[in-house]
């Protein structure tokens, strides 16, 4: 996930600059043309970059409600088990 920010925060920062460059210059009808098309495609890859992270977020909360569903089980059984064990050896004296 923090992958997917650092792609999404790159792709914003060169959208920003081809902006900023795009603003501040008299260009030629070609080089407009061409730096518009460029922005173009930043913006799409800065959508399917937010779109990723998302999805990697979506998954990241999957993963905690299945551990906090999981844990308070796991912990019961350990109890259970240090239970059981001590009450074996308990049996053995």
């Amino acid at each position: 996930m923090t992958f997917q920010a650092g792609v999404l925060n790159d792709k914003r920062n060169e959208r920003e600059l081809l902006a900023k460059q795009f603003a501040n210059t008299s260009l030629s009808p070609e080089a407009t043309a061409e730096l518009e098309s460029t922005l173009a495609a930043v913006d799409i890859k800065i959508t399917h970059s937010q779109a990723a992270l998302r999805q990697a977020e979506s998954e990241m909360l999957g993963l905690r409600d299945t551990i906090e569903q999981a844990a308070p089980i796991a912990q019961q059984k350990a109890v259970e088990s240090e239970s059981l064990r001590i009450a074996y050896h308990k049996a053995l004296e």
